[in-house]
């Protein structure tokens, strides 16, 4: 935001080509004021709404950028295939949620289940908690006879 006093029409221009999102001159107009409080509001709104859709965060320990396909632990990246950052992804999307290796199958593979799809999906589990557990982290767990499910405290062992 820029404080604009007798400016001339052209350093106006130049301040506005420079991507200030908004410029007040005095003597104020409290109208104009609102007016672009209101646009610089819902500026952030729109913003805030395509982060949010984008990442999916848990304070600063967990970051799972969809955009980037990328997976922030600490600060540091883990390295995941393809399908590894999907499971991780469809986990910690809906935490707490348990997921049987058929539903998970066909959200992260979007195939028909088949008769290698419990193994295919526990294979890839497999690798991903042993990445996990290579930074000391455990935020997925079993739940015996059910499936999977993403905790957000994770235990440690």
């Amino acid at each position: 935001m820029a404080l604009a006093s007798s400016l001339s029409p052209e350093d106006k221009l130049r301040i506005l080509q420079a991507e200030v999102n908004a410029l007040i001159e005095e003597p104020f107009n409290i109208d104009i004021c609102i007016a672009q409080a209101y646009a610089l509001l819902h500026l952030y709104d729109n913003t805030k709404t395509d982060d949010r859709q984008d990442a999916v965060v848990f304070g600063t320990e967990l970051i799972i950028s969809q955009r980037y396909r990328q997976v922030m632990i600490d600060g540091k990246p883990l390295k995941l295939t393809r399908k590894e950052f999907d499971l991780f992804h469809c986990f910690a999307d809906d935490p707490g949620q348990v997921f049987s290796c058929e539903q998970l199958y066909c959200r992260v593979w979007n195939e028909k289940i088949t008769l290698r799809s419990d193994r295919t999906v526990k294979s890839h589990i497999k690798t991903l908690l042993k990445k996990l557990a290579s930074v000391g982290k455990f935020y997925i767990d079993n739940v015996w006879g059910i499936g999977y499910k993403f905790v957000l405290q994770p235990k440690q062992q």
